[in-house]
């Protein structure tokens, strides 16, 4: 119950707003409210669980101060990208696709029906929920293995479950929160996506790298990381942010004048997610991630402002 209550909770928040969230959604689901020293307890217990396993972070004060007093001065920060961890998987279903036990009536025949997940199963749901991207060519041949045979089942489940969808490509995989439901930039983790709403230059120079490599980038080349990946000389890269820096006015002056220092901005950019990654030799090689494809610029629309540059998200 207190997982399912931090799911819709901000990043940051009081102590006594997780406790108000989860006594709701203990009273929808029809389990009975005591406020009872014992359930208290439980209810700490509880919290302290999560925050052993980093799902919740004290920033000020404790989480036991709870019981001292029924609404700490205590801040919290959420982490829910690592909520997805802790999704039962393997619950067994009825024939309308729901669980054929209710937890809430039937807490013991619910858990004995539970599946035990293997260590891979854990491992593989923790990387989705973890990274940008999870690349097949980074698996492991049990990995490889799972990803065919019970991504579509387990990766589903655990994505429909906190309303994420499951994109799955033969080069890789990753949950993608619906535009329709995004609520705030930094909501699943420290990493941003470049999109039309966070621009600047190093962000428009990125997508503009991306459209360029992804139509003239040697692919599928030997020294690949893997199927799909777009390959370009670094000497390439930074010519062609050089070329753009002089068609763009508009970009900042410290990157028109000095190419490379964006190259190594857009690099800093594109890494950390592994969108890029650039292999050391006679010259650096940078290799774009098949996943940098969902991003693209568009031409502007008759009327807009021609000094702004609009970005949108393709799946080409």
């Amino acid at each position: 119950m207190t997982v399912a209550a931090l799911e819709g909770l901000r990043p940051r928040l009081g102590l006594g707003q997780v406790v108000a969230a989860a006594r709701a959604a203990a009273a929808e689901a029809n389990i009975a409210v005591t406020q009872s020293p014992t359930e208290l307890r439980a209810l700490v217990a509880a919290l302290g669980m999560l925050r052993e396993r980093g799902l919740l972070q004290e920033l000020e004060g404790h989480i036991e101060a709870l019981l001292d007093r029924e609404d700490p001065p205590v801040l919290l920060r959420v982490h829910h990208v690592r909520l997805l961890h802790v999704v039962p998987r393997g619950v067994p279903l009825d024939e309308c696709g729901q669980w054929s036990t209710d937890p809430a009536t039937g807490p013991g025949q619910w858990l004995a029906g539970l599946e035990r997940p293997e260590d891979l199963s854990v491992r593989m749901c923790g990387m989705l929920a973890d990274q940008a991207v999870v690349h097949t060519c980074d698996l492991s041949d049990d990995e490889r293995q799972w990803f065919s045979d019970r991504l579509p089942r387990e990766g589903a489940a655990a994505s429909e479950a906190f309303g994420l969808v499951l994109e799955r490509r033969a080069e890789g995989a990753a949950f993608v929160m619906p535009a329709n439901r995004y609520a705030g930039e930094r909501e699943l983790g420290p990493f941003v996506f470049p999109h039309r709403r966070r621009g600047g230059t190093v962000v428009h120079a990125a997508l503009l790298l991306i459209d360029h490599l992804t139509q003239v980038g040697g692919r599928d080349a030997a020294m690949a990381p893997g199927p799909g990946w777009y390959g370009a000389g670094a000497g390439k890269v930074v010519g062609r942010l050089g070329e753009l820096a002089a068609q763009y006015a508009g970009w900042a002056g410290e990157y028109r004048s000095d190419p490379s220092r964006l190259a190594e901005h857009v690099r800093a950019l594109l890494e950390p997610p592994g969108l890029l990654r650039v292999v050391g030799g006679h010259e650096d090689q940078w290799w774009l991630s098949p996943a940098v494809a969902r991003w693209t610029v568009v031409a502007h629309e008759p009327g807009q402002d021609t000094n702004a540059h609009h970005v949108m998200e393709t799946a080409r």
